[in-house]
C-alpha cells in the first residue's frame, strides 16, 4: 500500500496486476488440488480495497 501512495500513478494498473495474480491463482488451484476452473470464481470476488485493507476480512488482524 506504501508503494501506492508513494506513486499514485500505479493506481489504474491495479485492477489488471489483482486479475492477472487471481489468474495465475487459478492456475495453481487447478495443478495442485483436485479442484477444475469451473469449481473456482472466474474473476477475484474481492474488491482492491478489501485487498489492501489488513483488516479484511473482519476479525483476522488481533491489534
Amino acid at each position: 500500500m506504501q508503494l501506492l501512495k508513494e506513486n499514485p500513478s500505479l493506481k489504474p494498473y491495479l485492477i489488471e496486476a489483482v486479475a492477472h495474480a487471481h489468474e495465475a491463482g487459478l492456475d495453481l488451484i487447478v495443478k495442485e488440488t483436485p479442484l477444475d476452473y469451473g469449481d473456482l470464481p472466474e474473476n477475484c470476488p474481492y474488491t482492491s480495497e478489501q485487498l489492501f485493507d489488513p483488516n479484511f476480512p473482519t476479525g483476522l488482524n488481533p491489534a
